[in-house]
């Protein structure tokens, strides 16, 4: 997969990322059909949105909610490493 995210707009949330074992974050881009390498910028913005989705869905209970947030936290604390290396 080529990475030429060259589109003069902004970057979007995006509905989530890939990777391969060593290889980098790659984000698709659902405004232009390009991809991107993500970023700490792009994964904060990310779980942030995410985040927002679990403590607005009234369908969680109490127990499911704190759940979900700390798995979203471990994931998001996954990818910053993966990021950063």
């Amino acid at each position: 997969m080529t990475i030429a995210h060259t589109a003069r707009h902004s970057l979007p949330i995006s509905n989530g990322y890939s990777y391969q074992s060593g290889g980098p974050v790659v984000v698709y881009c659902g405004r232009c059909g390009g991809y991107f390498h993500a970023d700490a910028e792009w994964a904060d913005r990310y779980f942030a949105m995410r985040r927002g989705r679990v403590e607005s869905d009234a369908r969680l209970a109490p127990g499911g909610r704190a759940d979900a947030l700390a798995e979203l936290d471990h994931q998001k604390s996954q990818l910053v490493a993966m990021l950063a290396a």
